[in-house]
């Protein structure tokens, strides 16, 4: 008798979404094919034996350990652990592609060739110029504004280009891999200010990218957002900064955003204050970006996007957390008390989009 095989990734995926909704309703069963069972037990087998450590830790064995604690309780080492800087690719996640190198010619000596010109050979489209981003941001640099821009590009690409993993990759002008390493990546410049529907410029904030882009937005008709009234709306990005994105998330079911970014930068052997978590702010504003300049939402996954940036309903209710959600373009914002859970009304993990820059310049 010939068993059932799964015919593609999608329907290993069906079977692994449905097992979980079994789970959750308490009708846990055998699955039935043995090979899709063999693989979603090795799926599994790293979180199986986080719970194991938390149970032969001194004083947890015979207790539930809440959420809040999974950070400072020893467990196993998370399965990410092993991972290489860019990370590894997550089970049913809409990888980015490799897009093809807007440069012609030949390839350049990566280390002395112009800032700009590195990054357009390593980043490719996934590198958003200065000229590209005063198109879609309404606002022009004067030169000097760009001159200081592309000084702080080149000190942003000679870090990342002088780390362990990146430094043989340069030596050898091997610029093929250095493609494949920072795939996953697109570098941008945020700026402080846009150009509102008369041309002129106005701070860069919540408010203004929801005017200026209303398509990314959910509106309301009758009664505003709920996050309008809050400080974070009108909040303005502090000053013109070359960052970095990661284009992959960090699962935060386990492990809070802080032990995550923490891992990230010793994964890419950087100073801890050289990786960061988005605001809300700077979470849409690279979201709008890179959907106007790249026509592709990058970033949208089965995320809730956790973010820095928090709010207090009333004078004395605890600090709730603001994380965004991305659906068919729509940005959504939401607020809580601690982080979102992934849950079958909604299927989305909890998770941080780390950031690299380098910290501000003193002066």
């Amino acid at each position: 008798m010939v068993r059932n095989k799964p015919k593609s990734p999608t329907l290993d995926r069906h079977y692994l979404v449905q097992a979980i909704l079994d789970l959750e309703a308490g009708n846990a069963a055998p699955v039935p094919d043995r090979e899709i069972a063999e693989a979603l037990g090795e799926h599994v087998r790293p979180y199986v034996n986080q719970v194991v450590a938390l149970q032969d830790t001194p004083g947890a064995r015979h207790r539930t350990v809440p959420q809040e604690e999974t950070d400072s309780v020893g467990t196993a080492p998370d399965p990410e652990e092993t991972s290489t800087p860019q990370g590894h690719a997550k089970a049913g996640d809409r990888l980015p592609r490799l897009q093809t190198s807007t440069a012609s010619g030949r390839p350049p000596d990566l280390t002395g060739a112009p800032a700009e010109e590195r990054a357009r050979w390593i980043f490719m489209d996934r590198f958003l110029s200065l000229e590209r981003l005063q198109q879609v941001l309404g606002c022009h640099l004067d030169a000097a504004a760009q001159d200081a821009l592309t000084h702080e590009l080149g000190r942003l690409l000679d870090c990342l280009l002088a780390l362990p993993e990146t430094r043989k990759l340069v030596l050898g002008n091997r610029l093929h891999s250095l493609q494949e390493l920072f795939a996953s990546t697109v570098l941008l410049m945020r700026h402080p200010f846009l150009a509102d529907a008369e041309g002129n410029p106005v701070p860069c904030t919540v408010a203004s990218l929801r005017e200026k882009f209303p398509a990314y937005f959910y509106t309301r008709r009758k009664t505003p957002n709920w996050y309008e009234g809050y400080d974070f709306y009108t909040s303005t990005m502090p000053e013109s900064r070359w960052v970095l994105c990661s284009l992959e998330y960090l699962h935060c079911t386990l492990r809070r955003p802080q032990r995550k970014l923490a891992h990230f930068a010793r994964g890419w052997r950087l100073p801890a204050d050289h990786v960061r978590q988005k605001t809300i702010l700077e979470d849409l504003y690279d979201r709008v970006v890179c959907g106007e300049l790249l026509q592709e939402q990058l970033f949208e996954q089965n995320c809730s996007s956790c973010t820095s940036t928090t709010y207090r309903p009333g004078g004395k209710a605890p600090e709730r957390l603001v994380y965004a959600v991305q659906r068919q373009q729509k940005i959504a914002i939401h607020g809580k008390s601690g982080l979102p859970h992934w849950r079958a009304a909604r299927r989305l993990w909890p998770g941080v989009f780390p950031s690299i820059l380098l910290p501000a310049t003193a002066g």
